[in-house]
């Protein structure tokens, strides 16, 4: 874990634009950043490579992905309502519960991706 005071260099690039670009700038960062091996899967509801797709079928309200740096830690959260023009942003360094975030995924008939029900977790 890198102190908090300082600045990782692993995620900087997301972490000084985070919420300041589009949020399609921010989720192909995100994306560069998770095949480049520096973000890992922390939890999503849809698939970071259909991302786009899946917001277009309007299948779902809202789209979540969490992506953790490999070296700090910190998660960063992008989430998509379709009926808002506002976009989330939110950076946790500390970790927010998978388990609530997997309970609501089931309750509401939703995809569920975390590290450990992936098999390959750079293709959820």
């Amino acid at each position: 874990m890198v102190d908090n005071n300082e600045m990782c260099k692993n995620c900087y690039p997301l972490r000084k634009n985070f919420g300041k670009q589009s949020w399609k700038q921010t989720y192909e960062l995100m994306k560069k950043m998770y095949y480049d091996k520096k973000l890992n899967l922390y939890m999503a509801d849809c698939s970071l490579d259909h991302f786009l797709e899946e917001i277009s079928s309007e299948s779902h309200y809202t789209y979540n992905i969490y992506l953790e740096c490999t070296n700090c830690g910190i998660v960063y959260h992008l989430g998509i309502c379709i009926r808002s023009s506002s976009p989330l942003f939110k950076i946790y360094e500390t970790k927010p519960s998978k388990e609530k975030f997997r309970y609501i995924c089931i309750r509401d008939n939703r995809n569920y991706f975390d590290s450990t029900n992936i098999k390959d977790s750079r293709s959820f």
